[in-house]
């Protein structure tokens, strides 16, 4: 099953993510993984959901 999450980019009252991965509500706590995808890709997602906190770890060292 695969779903979507709103995150913080969308300004949804309901998202749980804001746009750097923090989930709302619990300090410390980031999210990356395929459920903050804006758009589902049209093909297999397993190379962007694991390349997606490496990424984010590389902004962050460098």
């Amino acid at each position: 099953m695969l779903r979507n999450l709103p995150d913080g980019r969308e300004r949804v009252p309901l998202a749980i993510t804001d746009a750097q991965g923090r989930v709302k509500g619990l300090d410390g706590l980031r999210v990356w993984d395929a459920s903050l995808f804006p758009t589902i890709p049209a093909a297999n997602i397993n190379v962007p959901a694991i390349n997606m906190p490496y990424e984010e770890l590389e902004e962050r060292l460098f």
